[in-house]
Protein backbone atom coordinates (compact mmCIF):
# COMPACT_ATOMS: atom_id res chain seq x y z
CA UNK A 1 0.00 0.00 0.00
CA UNK A 2 1.25 3.41 -0.96
CA UNK A 3 0.56 6.82 0.03
CA UNK A 4 0.25 9.21 -2.36
CA UNK A 5 2.24 12.32 -1.43
CA UNK A 6 0.60 16.20 -1.83
CA UNK A 7 2.57 18.96 -1.78
CA UNK A 8 2.87 21.05 1.35
CA UNK A 9 2.70 24.45 0.01
CA UNK A 10 6.19 25.61 1.22
CA UNK A 11 6.76 27.56 -1.18
CA UNK A 12 10.37 25.63 -2.13
CA UNK A 13 10.75 23.18 -4.56
CA UNK A 14 13.39 20.36 -5.45
CA UNK A 15 15.14 23.92 -6.67
CA UNK A 16 15.53 25.26 -3.51
CA UNK A 17 19.16 26.31 -2.34
CA UNK A 18 19.74 25.41 1.42
CA UNK A 19 20.03 29.90 0.99
CA UNK A 20 16.86 30.00 0.03
CA UNK A 21 15.27 28.30 2.90
CA UNK A 22 16.76 30.50 5.48
CA UNK A 23 16.99 33.55 3.89
CA UNK A 24 15.40 36.40 5.93
CA UNK A 25 16.18 33.84 9.23
CA UNK A 26 17.97 35.31 12.33
CA UNK A 27 20.08 32.85 14.16
CA UNK A 28 21.77 35.12 16.06
CA UNK A 29 22.26 33.71 19.69
CA UNK A 30 21.09 30.54 18.57
CA UNK A 31 23.41 27.42 18.80
CA UNK A 32 23.63 24.62 16.32
CA UNK A 33 25.34 21.17 16.79
CA UNK A 34 25.87 19.83 13.59
CA UNK A 35 27.44 16.17 13.18
CA UNK A 36 29.54 15.75 10.01
CA UNK A 37 30.14 19.76 9.66
CA UNK A 38 33.04 19.64 8.01
CA UNK A 39 32.01 17.36 4.45
CA UNK A 40 29.33 16.99 2.27
CA UNK A 41 25.91 18.14 3.11
CA UNK A 42 27.15 19.01 6.95
CA UNK A 43 29.49 21.55 6.08
CA UNK A 44 26.80 23.05 3.21
CA UNK A 45 24.47 23.14 6.31
CA UNK A 46 27.10 24.57 8.88
CA UNK A 47 27.80 27.38 6.43
CA UNK A 48 24.81 27.98 5.75
CA UNK A 49 23.55 28.42 9.70
CA UNK A 50 26.72 30.79 10.13
CA UNK A 51 25.43 32.61 7.40
CA UNK A 52 21.89 33.21 9.27
CA UNK A 53 24.26 34.31 12.62
CA UNK A 54 24.30 30.86 14.01
CA UNK A 55 26.81 29.75 16.56
CA UNK A 56 27.15 26.15 14.83
CA UNK A 57 29.41 23.40 17.26
CA UNK A 58 31.05 20.80 14.68
CA UNK A 59 32.23 17.87 16.48
CA UNK A 60 35.09 15.44 14.77
CA UNK A 61 37.44 12.93 14.97
CA UNK A 62 39.91 14.23 12.52
CA UNK A 63 40.58 17.13 13.85
CA UNK A 64 42.81 18.78 11.23
CA UNK A 65 40.56 17.52 8.30
CA UNK A 66 37.61 19.55 9.35
CA UNK A 67 40.20 22.62 10.62
CA UNK A 68 41.21 22.56 7.14
CA UNK A 69 37.28 22.02 5.81
CA UNK A 70 36.13 24.83 8.14
CA UNK A 71 38.79 27.17 7.75
CA UNK A 72 37.65 31.14 7.37
CA UNK A 73 33.98 30.10 8.65
CA UNK A 74 33.94 32.71 11.52
CA UNK A 75 30.71 31.49 14.28
CA UNK A 76 32.26 27.76 14.04
CA UNK A 77 33.39 25.95 17.22
CA UNK A 78 35.55 22.63 16.47
CA UNK A 79 34.81 20.21 19.11
CA UNK A 80 37.83 16.92 18.88
CA UNK A 81 35.67 13.84 19.77
CA UNK A 82 37.56 10.95 20.75
CA UNK A 83 34.52 8.57 20.62
CA UNK A 84 32.21 7.63 18.20
CA UNK A 85 29.82 10.60 16.72
CA UNK A 86 26.34 9.08 18.04
CA UNK A 87 25.98 11.73 20.40
CA UNK A 88 23.69 10.82 23.20
CA UNK A 89 21.25 13.31 24.99
CA UNK A 90 23.46 14.24 27.73
CA UNK A 91 26.35 14.90 25.35
CA UNK A 92 23.94 17.25 23.69
CA UNK A 93 23.10 18.95 26.57
CA UNK A 94 26.50 19.20 27.75
CA UNK A 95 27.25 21.36 23.99
CA UNK A 96 24.37 23.28 25.05
CA UNK A 97 25.79 24.46 28.34
CA UNK A 98 28.58 25.55 27.33
CA UNK A 99 27.28 28.69 25.75
CA UNK A 100 26.11 29.68 29.02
Amino acid sequence: MSTPQKPIGSGFSAASTAGDVIKDIDLSNRAAIVTGGSSGIGLETTRTLVSAGARVIVPARDHHKAATALEGLDGVELYFARFSLRLSERLVLAFASQGE
